[in-house]
C-alpha cells in the first residue's frame, strides 16, 4: 500500500515532507514506550520477592508481582486502546472538509 502510494506520487521533491509522516513518528514513539513498558514488567519480575535484588527480601502478603503474561496483556491492551484513540484523532484531522463560502 505504501509502495503504491509512493509510485502514484511520482518524483521526490526534496525538502517537502508528507503530512502523514508526522503521525508515523507519533506511532514510532509510542511503540518505543510500549517496549519500555514491557521491559519494566520484566525488570519487576527479576526482583520478585525483593525490594532490592538479593539484598532486602519482602515475603509479606502485600508483595505481589504479576506474571509476565498478565503484565504483557495489560500493557498491550492499553497500547492498542491508545492507538485506536490516536488513529481516530488522525482520521478526524485528515478528513477533507468543505469550506462554506460567504453568503
Amino acid at each position: 500500500m505504501i509502495y503504491k502510494r509512493a509510485i502514484s506520487q511520482g518524483t521526490i521533491v526534496w525538502g517537502k515532507i508528507d503530512f502523514i509522516s508526522q503521525f508515523v513518528l507519533i506511532f514510532l514513539a509510542f511503540s518505543a514506550i510500549w517496549t519500555m513498558g514491557l521491559m519494566g514488567a520484566v525488570r519487576s519480575l527479576l526482583r520478585k520477592y525483593y525490594h532490592t535484588y538479593n539484598l532486602l527480601p519482602d515475603f509479606t502478603a502485600e508483595s505481589f508481582t504479576p506474571t509476565l503474561s498478565y503484565s504483557a496483556w495489560w500493557i498491550t491492551g492499553i497500547t492498542v486502546v491508545f492507538y485506536a484513540v490516536v488513529s481516530f484523532a488522525i482520521l478526524v484531522t485528515l478528513r477533507p472538509s468543505d469550506s462554506k463560502g460567504h453568503a
